[in-house]
């Protein structure tokens, strides 16, 4: 098992500590994609259902299964995202943002029953929220969201 750990500090305006991020992949599934701006708020909430001022950035929860990705939030206002992804599944999945300035940023591999953290920043336009393991994104894990 290949563990990757990344730390990045974040702004003092925002009163966060450093965090430090962990994802791990086995070698059988292929190569982690661990982000180097992938960072999680300390004491941030699990999820929202909504949106928050782009100042305070806004926590989702990516819940992955067989072949399914459920999003805690519903809208998006241009602004910071930490996505906290689940995988809920049986089988390993990971999760990939691609859109306007997020030219896909992925999370590592993730295992049966663990958790990653992504954190991006969403300007105005359309994302693709999915899973890049295998055919998971033809097979349903495939999401699209509309930041304004």
């Amino acid at each position: 098992m290949t563990h990757h750990l990344i730390r990045t500090p974040l702004l003092a305006a925002t009163g966060l500590a450093t965090v430090v991020l962990t994802a791990c992949s086995s070698s059988s599934s292929g190569p982690a994609h661990t982000m180097p701006g992938s960072t999680a708020p300390a004491g941030a909430p699990a999820a929202t259902s909504g949106r928050l001022p782009a100042s305070a950035g806004t926590s989702v929860t990516a819940t992955e299964t067989e072949f399914h990705i459920a999003l805690s939030a519903t809208t998006y206002a241009a602004g910071t995202y930490t996505f906290h992804v689940k995988n809920a599944g049986s089988i390993t999945h990971a999760l990939t943002i691609n859109g306007p300035g997020v030219p896909g940023k992925s999370t590592g591999d993730i295992a049966p029953g663990s958790s990653a953290t992504l954190t991006v920043t969403l300007a105005k336009g359309r994302y693709e929220i999915y899973c890049p393991v295998g055919n998971h994104k033809m097979e349903g894990m495939d999401e699209t969201v509309q930041v304004s």
